[in-house]
């Protein structure tokens, strides 16, 4: 699946940004899902690392996750996670352990949507490159 632009709800984008806010100073994490290139559902996941430079998604939730997915015929859509402190795009250590094929990763940084700055990339083969978010 190769998604050039993306579309997520108002809805969706509240609950990522409150997630992203309440788990401060940490880097907050989960798992985006729907279809047709829209997200509607989106899965908070506890990052097991609570660090505020790196993630790790609790391995059980994100079983469930998939989990959930599968049984609402959904698609994989993307991840996110936040750089609480910066930068709005892929680490080196987000691109070496992207482990999500070609879904988008979106990343959450300090900016001007309610405090927060979405954006959205294809991490393929080491390489990152920015896609289209529609709001």
């Amino acid at each position: 699946m190769k998604l050039d632009i993306i579309r997520i709800s108002p809805d969706c984008t509240a609950i990522i940004l409150q997630h992203v806010s309440s788990v401060m100073p940490e880097e907050a994490c989960g798992i985006l899902a729907g279809k047709n290139n829209q997200i509607n559902k989106v899965i908070s996941i506890e990052n097991r690392m609570h660090s505020p430079f790196r993630f790790s998604m609790d391995a059980r939730a994100q079983f469930d996750a998939f989990r959930t997915i599968e049984q609402e015929k959904l698609e994989l859509l993307g991840i996110y996670h936040s750089h609480p402190e910066g930068p709005s795009k892929p680490s080196e250590t987000d691109i070496r352990e992207h482990a999500y094929g070609d879904v988008l990763s979106i990343i959450c940084s300090p900016d001007d949507l309610n405090g927060w700055k979405m954006m959205a990339f294809s991490i393929i083969d080491g390489t990152a490159a920015v896609r289209e978010m529609i709001y």
